[in-house]
């Protein structure tokens, strides 16, 4: 099976908090990150990973992630390429 974020939007809570899941779901579309738990989008390692794969998900973490300067540097980084 294939997630997208519609997919994420329409599934269940365990599954919105299912890493895996996630980050299936945001390789299809950035956009589904809005759709994960708030568990994950407050997860700095997830947060992190994701960035890292080059997936534009600054907008829907957590605003006290967006504070932490690794996760800044991160996000600068992406807008740059």
């Amino acid at each position: 099976m294939s997630y997208d974020g519609w997919t994420l939007h329409n599934t269940s809570k365990a599954l919105k908090n299912d890493k895996e899941i996630v980050v299936a779901a945001v390789k299809s579309s950035n956009i589904a990150f809005q759709h994960a738990s708030d568990e994950l989008k407050k997860d700095k390692e997830c947060v992190l990973d994701l960035l890292d794969r080059g997936m534009d998900v600054g907008e829907f973490i957590d605003d006290k992630l967006l504070e932490e300067d690794d996760v800044k540097k991160m996000i600068e980084e992406m807008k740059r390429k």
